[in-house]
């Protein structure tokens, strides 16, 4: 980690930061933080407070120096292929680096089955004395209701992450590929900007780039990345693609990193 973060630092003085790179124009929501890598109530405890379900389920209570997620499950998508993503991390027996990959291959089924044992709908309780002779709910029947969906909707969670199967692929790195793929996840982050309004999109899907620098802990969601972080998340994307499907091209992936 401390040569990674030496030539992140000297390629910030020898090549200069790309300041155009993070604009996402009038693209969908994003959230941008930096909070510390580590808590202090854990002994050797990473923070992973931010982290979703399915991240905690692919690489555990450890923050990687560079991890990356798409997940096309966002809103009202129908799909087939559920959340994949990668990690960069050092071999701590052969000290080299390592590209950690995990998919899903069974997310269909587990969301079905799921669904069937915790429905995520149920009705309205606006409808609730809209038929003739019903009744209206009252207060405290619409918070019960309310409390119940919250309730389906914890346990229909709980049970998807229980039933997804996680394969993983590991591919051997070279140090140039990790200390680029380092580089220009630091600088894509520190240096994105968000340009317009947010448009009202429903389905889609979102991206997260995570790394570590020194003692913190910096993170970036988009739901429908555009403009220069459209060009980024493509590139990360065609890695995960790639490596699902055990093909690994570092010198391409190096030449994409350096033209973007």
């Amino acid at each position: 980690m401390e040569k990674l973060l030496i030539v992140f630092i000297y390629t910030l003085f020898a090549e200069g930061i790309f300041s155009q790179e993070g604009d996402h124009i009038n693209g969908g929501r994003f959230l941008k933080t930096i909070e510390y890598n580590r808590t202090g109530w854990i002994e050797n405890g990473y923070n992973i407070e931010n982290k979703e379900d399915v991240e905690q389920l692919f690489y555990g209570r450890y923050n990687a120096p560079v991890e990356f997620l798409y997940d096309p499950t966002v809103e009202y998508c129908n799909c087939y292929d559920g959340p994949s993503g990668f990690r960069l991390l050092m071999d701590s027996i052969k000290k080299s680096y390592i590209l950690e990959v995990k998919y899903i291959t069974n997310f269909k089924e587990a969301e079905e089955v799921a669904g069937m044992k915790y429905p995520l709908s149920g009705p309205p309780t606006s409808t609730f004395g809209s038929k003739p002779g019903e009744k209206p709910l009252t207060s405290d029947e619409k918070k019960l209701l309310e409390k119940q969906g919250k309730e389906r909707f914890k346990n229909n969670k709980e049970e998807r992450i229980r039933l997804y199967n996680v394969k993983g692929l590991s591919f051997a790195v070279s140090d140039q590929f990790a200390e680029k793929l380092y580089n220009k996840t630091v600088s894509f982050i520190d240096n994105f900007k968000a340009k317009g309004a947010i448009p009202l999109i429903f389905d889609g899907y979102s991206v997260s780039f995570r790394t570590v620098v020194g003692d913190e802990l910096w993170s970036l969601n988009i739901h429908m990345p555009k403009g220069n972080a459209f060009k980024m998340a493509t590139i990360y994307k065609q890695i995960l693609e790639d490596a699902k499907k055990n093909i690994f091209e570092e010198d391409k992936y190096i030449r994409l990193l350096n033209d973007f």
